[in-house]
């Protein structure tokens, strides 16, 4: 689904003619809030440096959503249940973004200063997973520092 105002997304798998790839990031938030805005400080700038979209999929209220919506406008935040699992939180963000790369993280600690360029460049990031298409039926999984829900 394509959120108002935002170009429809690229069909997943289609030939990429030239330039750089299109990247989104992925942010799964079940945390607080002050985890939350810690992580977004240190996002934030890279994305908009680099053109990389930012999803922020946020188990929380309604109010508590809304507000974020209204801190965060360049961000596409998604409201998910108060209870989700972050594996459902994973899931939901990836029906919404797309692009050659898309890396998804959760809202544990603020990435470094290089970490959406260097995922931009097709470089593996520490504890991210880097997405190509999902599996609703495979496991997101981590082994050796690394997610990977891949096909």
């Amino acid at each position: 689904m394509t959120a108002p105002g935002r170009p429809p997304r690229p069909s997943m798998g289609a030939p990429r003619i030239g330039g750089a790839p299109d990247v989104a990031v992925v942010l799964t938030s079940n945390g607080s809030r002050t985890q939350l805005d810690a992580c977004l400080a240190s996002l934030i700038p890279q994305c908009q440096r680099s053109d990389v979209r930012l999803v922020i999929v946020r188990a929380d209220s309604t109010d508590a959503v809304e507000h974020l919506r209204s801190a965060v406008p360049a961000a596409n935040v998604i409201a998910a249940p108060a209870s989700a699992s972050v594996r459902e939180l994973r899931r939901i963000g990836m029906r919404d973004a797309a692009g050659d790369i898309v890396g998804m993280i959760d809202d544990t600690r603020p990435r470094g200063e290089a970490w959406v360029a260097s995922l931009q460049q097709g470089r593996r990031v520490a504890n991210a997973a880097v997405v190509r298409d999902v599996d609703d039926d495979a496991p997101i999984s981590l082994a050796a520092g690394r997610m990977d829900s891949s096909k």
